[in-house]
């Protein structure tokens, strides 16, 4: 069976770091959600979408502040965790 390279360290990282990565996961999928419903509800209707897109696109802006927002919370937090960047070697000329 082969192993999960990061599942060694999975059990180092803090709770609160899996969890901002859940958050940010879900709410990657509900905008991406958002969008898809948008895009059917234009497709279906194109003649009343108007006051119904200046709405949804509103949401849509706030979401992705919030998404932007809770990866930098996440990248911050994980950044202790981050493999640290290898040195290169440089051959001699």
């Amino acid at each position: 069976m082969a192993k999960n390279k990061h599942a060694s360290r999975r059990g180092s990282i803090p709770i609160d770091v899996i969890d901002r990565i859940d958050l940010v996961k879900r709410e990657a999928r509900e905008l991406e959600d958002a969008l898809l419903f948008a895009n059917a509800a234009v497709r279906s209707n194109p003649e009343e979408t108007g006051e119904y897109l200046e709405g949804e696109l509103a949401a849509l802006a706030l979401s992705a502040q919030r998404l932007r927002a809770d990866a930098d919370e996440l990248r911050i937090a994980a950044t202790p965790f981050m493999p640290k960047p290898r040195k290169r070697c440089c051959a001699s000329a």
